[in-house]
């Protein structure tokens, strides 16, 4: 009886143990796939110096806009799609990311948002969240 049972409690803990490392390991994939997006959107920014959206009227992206255009190709082909974005105020809400049009003296630069959804039931229902935001900046474009 006792073998019995130390090979149950044996298989418990394993089977708990895989679970977790499939929930981190889904978390990480999850985390690296919105740094690459971030990049991606950063990248594009910059190639295109800004002008990929219509900022500086605090409009959304134009849907025809090769940046725009370039880097929803991109988002498709990286597989991300964020459930619903949750912009801060002062950002503009673009249905990929949010943007923000940072002014300083005669240059700006542009901070990006980007989110990440938690769609694994053992990381989100343990750890209690649902979703998390990657953050990052163009640099300095001279207008």
């Amino acid at each position: 009886m006792k073998d019995a049972f130390g090979g149950i409690l044996n298989l418990v803990l394993i089977s708990v143990f895989l679970l977790i490392v499939i929930g981190v390991l889904g978390l990480v994939t999850t985390y690296t796939k919105a740094f690459k997006m971030k990049n991606i959107v950063l990248t594009s920014i910059e190639q295109y110096e800004g002008t990929c959206c219509d900022i500086y009227k605090g409009g959304k992206c134009a849907s025809s806009s090769a940046c725009v255009s370039k880097i929803r190709q991109e988002a498709q082909a990286l597989g991300y799609s964020p459930v619903s974005l949750n912009c801060p105020s002062d950002y503009s809400n673009n249905e990929l990311y949010c943007i923000k049009e940072v002014n300083e003296g005669g240059s700006h630069y542009f901070s990006v948002i980007v989110q990440a959804d938690v769609h694994f039931p053992i990381v989100s229902n343990i750890l209690g969240f649902r979703m998390f935001q990657v953050s990052g900046d163009t640099r300095q474009i001279n207008s």
